[in-house]
């Protein structure tokens, strides 16, 4: 941790203090705070789903909050859950007393956001003293949070927060004992808070290792594994399925729709982001070794090994934790998680932007950059990161009060992952809870994790499952289905049917599509328009020779 004294500026030497470029770096990081606070109110208050799997969350909350263990045998497949709980469980006394909503699932998503940013602000503070420069950071990185599925109802932001608190605390408190059992059990939450955050353990162990004792760093990562493995065997005994669908239904769904196109894709977005940083980090170095280079100038010297004494590091001199940390992030991205379809620019943002926004603003000030090359380069950082959120989200709310009616009108009800917060809100039954249709993906895996009793498996849960939903439809138990082409194909599709019939044939055979209504999503990533097919049941005379018109669906 730096002890550095306060400059009171932008720059680390006052000889170089500029107030007008100070001035501008201040008041464009306040106008690009207050525009994302707004930005964000407007994502919070937004009436209808943002996302098309959005109302999962609140859905999880209601059957916890109904004692139900959306791990637990009985509630699988309709309860689903591809996360781990944490978001929930603190979800859950704010949706008892204001309401299971949307709304106060994003509130606390935003929460946490806040509390991200504001430990980035204490870190670049605490390392050159410079409260300007710290605003700059920590509304830098506000604004890539709220790009796509952070800012949502979602497990994302808590996850995050954790994760932070992992990684920075033990930086912040010189690696005290005190703080690394804060950083131990901030990497447990940010596990249950979201999976692939258990990464922050691995960023803590390796700074140690490498740069504070070997000892210290095996110490630290054993304690990590001892509390994850306790942990996770209360864990399964309790949510025997947890295993299934926080980790095989996402490695063997994430397998499946992985590719290298994606990750070159979003890694390009990201840098298209932060090039005029990364610039300005080029500049800085160039400038000061074309100038008498500053006592505090990062400088390049080799590393020294010590592979003996465990009480050492392993290398000296120390390597910047921040870099390091953004270098990790950035290889994890690379192996894994920059293939995923899910989550579309979430890993980069949550994983790789902190760091690099660490490193970086912390790094501004002992290159003494000149304001006039320093705060322009910032600025167009700062208008980069705003331009990629959406800035309009009137959504038209005709189609909506449309479905509205429909759900209103009708108890039992099979409907789309995007209106189960709509079904939530009146008290309807849930018939799956937005993720049910992938339970399936958690059938395979390795042969030792195969289960014995084979009404407990994958596989004999799911059938079940399906072959009672064909009952109902058969029996036309719904009094209504509000669906789109996509879950029509998961539910009715890519699944055998009694009839061996495709998807909307099927469903065409004991019901008939009565009106069509697009739903309007907020105009963003994961937004846009989603057609709502509703069907009603057929009458007895109805289907008599109803496969002949079982074309129905496509015709339209």
């Amino acid at each position: 941790m730096s002890t550095q004294e306060p400059a009171g500026d932008i720059f680390s030497d006052a000889r170089m203090r500029d107030p007008i470029w100070e001035g501008v770096l201040l008041l464009s990081s306040l106008v690009l705070l207050f525009a994302l606070l707004f930005n964000h109110y407007q994502i919070v208050t937004s009436p209808y789903p943002i996302d098309y799997y959005e109302s999962a969350m609140p859905a999880i909350t209601q059957t916890i909050a109904q004692g139900n263990n959306p791990y637990a045998r009985a509630q699988l497949p309709e309860a689903t859950n591809t996360y781990t709980p944490l978001y929930n469980l603190i979800a859950l006394p704010f949706a008892k007393v204001f309401g299971n909503t949307l709304q106060v699932h994003r509130l606390l998503s935003g929460l946490f956001i806040l509390g991200t940013c504001l430990l980035v602000y204490w870190v670049v503070y605490l390392a050159c003293r410079l409260k300007i420069m710290a605003l700059a950071a920590a509304t830098s990185l506000y604004g890539v949070l709220l790009y796509y599925a952070t800012p949502i109802a979602s497990t994302n932001s808590t996850g995050l927060f954790f994760f932070i608190a992992c990684v920075l605390l033990p930086w912040v408190d010189n690696y005290s004992r005190r703080s690394l059992f804060l950083s131990l059990l901030s990497g447990i939450l940010a596990f249950f808070g979201k999976q692939y955050f258990l990464i922050g353990l691995g960023f803590v162990a390796l700074q140690l290792f490498l740069a504070i004792s070997k000892k210290m760093g095996i110490n630290y990562a054993l304690a990590g594994i001892a509390v994850l493995a306790s942990g996770l065997i209360i864990v399964f005994k309790t949510s025997p399925y947890f295993f299934d669908t926080t980790v095989l239904l996402l490695h063997n769904g994430g397998e499946k729709y992985s590719s290298d196109a994606l990750l070159y894709e979003q890694l390009k977005f990201f840098f298209e982001i932060y090039w005029p940083l990364i610039i300005l980090a080029v500049i800085g170095f160039g400038y000061r070794r074309l100038t008498a280079q500053a006592p505090d100038t990062p400088s390049f010297r080799p590393w020294n090994y010590n592979l003996r004494e465990l009480d050492r590091p392993l290398i000296t001199p120390e390597v910047n934790y921040f870099l390091l940390c953004f270098v990790c992030a950035t290889i994890a991205i690379l192996m894994v998680l920059g293939k995923n379809i899910g989550n579309y620019m979430s890993y980069h943002f949550q994983l790789m932007s902190p760091f690099l926004v660490l490193y970086l603003f912390t790094l501004y000030p002992k290159l003494h950059i000149p304001g006039f090359v320093l705060v322009p380069l910032i600025l167009v950082n700062f208008y980069l990161v705003y331009e990629i959120l959406p800035q309009d989200f009137d959504v038209n709310p005709v189609p909506w009060k449309k479905i509205e009616k429909y759900i209103d009108t009708n108890e039992r009800i099979l409907a789309s992952p995007v209106v189960t917060s709509l079904l939530i809100d009146r008290d309807r039954d849930l018939y799956h809870r937005t993720m049910s249709y992938f339970f399936h993906e958690a059938e395979k895996r390795p042969e030792i994790l195969v289960r014995e009793n084979e009404e407990d498996t994958i596989g004999y849960i799911y059938d079940k499952y399906m072959n009672d939903l064909h009952q109902k439809i058969e029996t036309h138990y719904f009094e209504v289905l509000i669906l789109s082409k996509t879950d029509i194909y998961y539910f009715f599709g890519a699944y055998p049917n009694p009839q061996n019939t495709f998807g909307s044939y099927y469903l065409n055979h004991y019901y008939k599509v009565v009106d069509k209504v697009p739903l309007y999503l907020t105009d963003r990533y994961g937004g846009g328009i989603r057609e709502m097919i509703v069907w009603k049941p057929r009458k007895e005379h109805e289907m008599s020779g109803s496969r002949r018109s079982s074309g129905l669906l496509e015709k339209n």
